[in-house]
């Protein structure tokens, strides 16, 4: 303990312990290596970890935290311009609207 102005203090250390997933998507629109930084700072911006994004492959990956929703996430990439795929067991499930 130290003290500060004759005030004791103490140091207390919280730990928080977060389950982080490894996220595998496609994402569809990027043609240039700008894309693929917009798409990298905008999730990166959003507290993912380890984001990696091929521009030519259309691949990203990231760690997610539990606390973040993915629902948001793709809504963000969709208002920067880019539509995401998320790949789910070596099949890819698109995440567009269809219109009749």
């Amino acid at each position: 303990m130290s003290t500060l102005f004759g005030v004791r203090l103490q140091a207390f250390v919280i730990v928080y312990i977060c389950t982080m997933e490894k996220i595998d998507w496609k994402v569809e629109g990027m043609t240039c290596s700008n894309c693929a930084l917009s798409v990298s700072t905008f999730l990166t911006k959003q507290g993912l970890q380890n984001v990696q994004v091929n521009p030519i492959t259309g691949d990203v990956q990231f760690d997610k935290a539990e606390t973040i929703e993915e629902t948001k996430l793709k809504e963000g990439i969709k208002k920067i311009g880019y539509s995401v795929k998320e790949i789910s067991n070596n099949n890819i499930v698109t995440n567009k609207k269809t219109f009749l």
